[in-house]
């Protein structure tokens, strides 16, 4: 099953080397700002999204907080031609998997990226799924215990 990929960055030549890297992932759209990015999100899920920092309208943190309130389960990926240890961390308390350098992106370094970003997402999604399971269960209980100790009122009293 191919993923939906969407490409966020204002410079033509930048996106064009985005979806090449990126090509054989699966769908790929492609837009030049962050409201256009919004947009999309908020017309369809998307799978993963390529984000440049630094657009006309918005700034990638920006961006982050609107797909995360829109869709959270989206998978983020910061490319950026500002790389600084405290934009990584900043982008990532985001919300976003990564901070990439864009004179870093090959084709082989973005699949790895991707690869690795989406497998160590894809098991937080695990570990959240199961601890839901969990709390569930436990709610289950404290219902099914509730619904014992209230069906002892509804009785009527015998004299």
């Amino acid at each position: 099953m191919a993923i939906e990929v969407l490409v966020v960055d204002d410079d033509e030549v930048d996106r064009e080397m985005l979806k090449k890297a990126i090509g054989s992932l699966g769908t790929i759209t492609d837009v030049a700002t962050g409201s256009e990015c919004i947009r999309l999100i908020e017309d369809r899920p998307i799978g993963l999204i390529l984000l440049d920092y630094k657009l006309p309208d918005y700034n990638g943190l920006e961006v982050i907080s609107q797909v995360m309130n829109l869709r959270p389960e989206t998978a983020i990926i910061v490319v950026t031609g500002f790389d600084s240890p405290e934009l990584e961390k900043a982008v990532k308390d985001a919300g976003a998997l990564d901070c990439v350098p864009k004179n870093q992106v090959t084709v082989e370094f973005m699949m790895k990226t991707v690869m690795d970003n989406l497998l160590a997402y894809r098991n937080t999604m695990e570990m959240r799924s199961k601890k839901l399971e969990e709390d569930m269960a436990v709610l289950d209980n404290i219902i099914k215990v509730t619904k014992q100790k209230l069906s002892a009122y509804d009785k009527p009293e015998e004299s």
